[in-house]
């Protein structure tokens, strides 16, 4: 069973996800790189962490580069920032982008799934000007 194509939406989306990964590797984990030595797995964690990412996202994007994308790959992009990244082909579904970008794409859906969000519990009173009766109404 093959998986269906991204459309271009989706790959958009996910490019911009990519992007934004990447660059929190170039830029955080960039300024304490030596030459061309990448991160490590934990110093990327703690980058994409400090950037704002929960822990358990950053693991999880953090093995998604580390498993898709080289050393030298790496490497590359803390040195030269997102313009570093291996280069997308669109006529290769399965080239290391891809790759990486459904990777991220998985962290992105089970951060997704694992999120909550709080009910408001608010309501607004009003009291006309003159009376002393006040009308509550729930949110």
């Amino acid at each position: 069973m093959s998986a269906a194509a991204p459309t271009e939406p989706d790959r958009r989306r996910a490019a911009r996800l990519v992007g934004a990964v990447l660059a929190v590797v170039a830029l955080g984990v960039g300024a304490t790189a030596c030459g061309t030595k990448p991160p490590s797995r934990q110093e990327l964690v703690d980058s994409l962490v400090t950037s704002g990412l929960p822990k358990s996202e950053s693991t999880c994007a953090a093995d998604a580069i580390y498993d898709n994308l080289s050393s030298d790959e790496i490497a590359e992009i803390v040195e030269r920032g997102g313009s570093g990244a291996p280069r997308d082909d669109p006529q290769d579904a399965n080239d290391t982008m891809d790759k990486l970008r459904a990777a991220l794409g998985v962290c992105r859906d089970q951060a997704a799934a694992t999120s909550t969000t709080v009910p408001s519990s608010s309501t607004t009173s009003t009291t006309v000007p003159g009376s002393s009766t006040t009308t509550t109404t729930p949110p």
